[in-house]
Parts: structure tokens; sequence; C-alpha cells
């Protein structure tokens, strides 16, 4: 089980992801590394840094509807 893009505004969502500054950051929480491997490179095949921020319960935390991360607009410079 993967969360993800539930802590984003749809308008972030839709727009391209890749920026003149750089690329939205797609904050994502998950259990298992493999499972990690393989939706890192799914966010970053799809335009966006993808940024682990830890396990479901941990991370989950963090993007719930009132967390530090949710609908917060990040640009990661490359």
């Amino acid at each position: 089980m993967i969360k993800a893009f539930n802590a984003m505004f749809a308008e972030y969502i839709m727009a391209d992801p890749c920026h003149h500054d750089g690329r939205q950051v797609l904050f994502f929480a998950v259990d298992d590394d493999t499972v990690n491997a393989e939706f890192a490179a799914f966010g970053e095949a799809l335009g966006f840094a993808a940024v682990l921020v830890g396990g479901l319960r941990e991370g989950g935390r963090l993007m719930q509807l009132g967390g530090p991360l949710t609908a917060l607009h990040v640009i990661k410079q490359d």
C-alpha cells in the first residue's frame, strides 16, 4: 500500500510537474522497500520529484488532513 497524491491540490497534479524552477515534489509513504523503489521510479517518470517521507504510519500522518505536508506546494530545484 502507498499513500501519495492525496495531500496535493488537484491543480498541482494536473499541471506539468516540471517548472522553470524545478520539479513539483510528490511526497509519498510506503512500508515496503521494493514498492518504495518502484513508486519512486513511477513518480520520477511522471516528472515529479518523488520524496519518501517514511512508512505508512509515520509518513501518512504527515500527509493526513491537517498534517504539515497537506497541500504543501514544494518545488525541488534540479
